[in-house]
């Protein structure tokens, strides 16, 4: 899918003249749903830039520090955050590449995100 508002702030993902974005939707055992965004960005300082971009226009950000490994090495920059009053998002950075899991249930988000 096409970002729109990102592509119109600046954004261009790799090899796109816009701010291309691979979408899978998923449904969870207890019914509900999620959405999983993916960007690949020329470089990791696109990629962070897209992220602070996208913090910047949710509600809350409830959580925000380093994304880490199974052994605990930074490997990029996680959130979690409130996008709506009924809308939960994790987002993280891992070098050039961008990831989103957007759930009405938080639990939903975080289990889909450690696949």
């Amino acid at each position: 899918m096409v970002d729109q508002a990102a592509t119109e702030a600046g954004f261009r993902t790799k090899n796109w003249s816009e701010c291309h974005l691979a979408l899978t939707l998923y449904k969870a055992s207890n019914g509900n749903s999620v959405e999983v965004r993916s960007a690949y960005f020329e470089t990791a300082s696109e990629a962070d830039h897209f992220f602070d971009w996208n913090l910047e226009r949710v509600s809350k950000v409830t959580e925000r520090g380093d994304l880490k490994d199974r052994a605990g090495k930074v490997i990029g920059r996680r959130a979690v955050a409130l996008v709506k009053s009924s809308t939960w998002e994790v987002v993280w950075t891992y070098g050039s590449t961008f990831r989103s899991f957007v759930s009405s249930d938080l639990a939903v988000a975080l289990e889909f995100e450690k696949q």
